[in-house]
């Protein structure tokens, strides 16, 4: 599969229709999207985190956004 990209190059990091915040799995891990373009060989699938606000990259640690489980 290949990383859904911008027109920058830069990996998509938002769905297109409705702004939902995207993240990427490997057979082994979840990625952010900055991540997922430097394994972009292994990314197996991409989806939307809906509703998990602990949601983060095994690559870099950093957290991924969620949809609906964000703070006001």
């Amino acid at each position: 599969m290949n990383v859904d990209r911008m027109p920058d190059g830069s990996a998509r990091c938002f769905t297109s229709i409705g702004c939902y915040p995207l993240f990427y799995v490997t057979k082994s891990v979840c990625l952010c999207p900055a991540c997922a373009l430097s394994r972009e060989a292994e990314v197996e699938a991409g989806d939307c985190n809906w509703e998990d606000p602990d949601l983060t990259c095994d690559d870099c640690g950093e957290r991924i956004e969620s949809a609906y489980a964000e703070e006001p």
